[in-house]
């Protein structure tokens, strides 16, 4: 049995950056854009949840206000319905354009650079990408 010492540890920021790479990296690839969502998500979830934590999200916001717009529960309306089987096991989900893949990784994207700093090599790419892509935005 190994001890506490040799299990590797992962902080919940290093965890949601390693997502939300994974994520960026899948979408570069054009791979499956569910896998894509879910990893977002979970990365997003976590941001969220710290920036929160630390009190840096202001009610005007351009986070919190595109979230009271759409709403929470619409906004994580896919990740729900990817993680749970449990109420209709054989529900169907329209999925979404890449674009609504695309602004979920930016608003990532704008959590970790809140609580970092700085963004990562794969998400400066995907920044600039967007930036380039959809200049009106």
């Amino acid at each position: 049995m190994q001890s506490d010492e040799a299990i590797p540890k992962v902080r919940k920021i290093d965890a949601a950056r390693r997502q939300l790479d994974e994520a960026i990296r899948l979408w570069m690839e054009g791979r499956d854009p569910l896998a894509i969502h879910t990893l977002t998500m979970a990365a997003f979830g976590i941001l969220y949840d710290i920036t929160d934590h630390q009190n840096l999200l202001q009610n005007n916001d351009p986070l919190i206000l595109l979230l009271s717009r759409v709403g929470r529960r619409e906004f994580r309306k896919l990740g729900s319905f990817l993680k749970h089987a449990d109420k209709d096991p054989l529900a169907s989900y329209m999925e979404p354009p890449v674009q609504e893949h695309e602004y979920r990784i930016g608003f990532a994207l704008l959590l970790y650079r809140r609580l970092v700093g700085d963004l990562t090599p794969e998400m400066g790419a995907f920044h600039l990408t967007m930036l380039s892509t959809y200049p009106e935005l």
